[in-house]
């Protein structure tokens, strides 16, 4: 058994809650993983489009749609999809790069997954043929912070 200093007080983490937060990462990389997979195949369709307003609805619904359908699978609680001028600068527009934030709360998991998606047409693909797709730690970024607040994750 060890101690883990949290909020304060001080939590025991047993041999079993070791176990069961292993499982609940790798449950969290193998949704992530799978994720990446179906929105890499769908957001490659769009890897030749101009970065405008229409093209990013389009990319916020057809990731969206993806997204509705893991968490009627009861894989993911709560999710929002950015692809607007909050994470698209006009430097981006300019040279062809399309930038998309993917922002997931896993049902067996404490932490929020962020997937950024890049589509730059001068780039190469990943292994699914789709765009290229970066999972990070939450990290808040400044342009993100409103979406954060929409799905009540903390800032810190």
């Amino acid at each position: 058994m060890s101690r883990v200093p949290r909020n304060e007080r001080e939590v025991e983490i047993t041999a079993v809650d070791r176990e069961r937060m292993a499982r609940y990462r790798e449950r969290t990389r193998q949704l992530s993983n799978s994720i990446r997979q179906q929105v890499g195949s769908v957001l490659g369709q769009f890897a030749w489009e101009f970065n405008d307003e229409q093209t990013r609805q389009a990319i916020e619904t057809s990731v969206g749609q993806v997204l509705e359908r893991t968490q009627a699978e009861g894989n993911v609680r709560d999710f929002a999809v950015v692809c607007d001028e909050t994470n698209n600068a006009p430097e981006d527009v300019d040279q062809g790069r399309l930038n998309c934030s993917i922002l997931l709360r896993p049902v067996h998991a404490a932490e929020t997954v962020v997937l950024d998606v890049v589509i730059d047409p001068s780039q190469h693909t990943d292994l699914w043929g789709g765009p290229e797709i970066i999972e990070h730690e939450k990290e808040v970024k400044p342009a993100l912070v409103k979406y954060y607040r929409k799905l009540n994750i903390p800032e810190d």
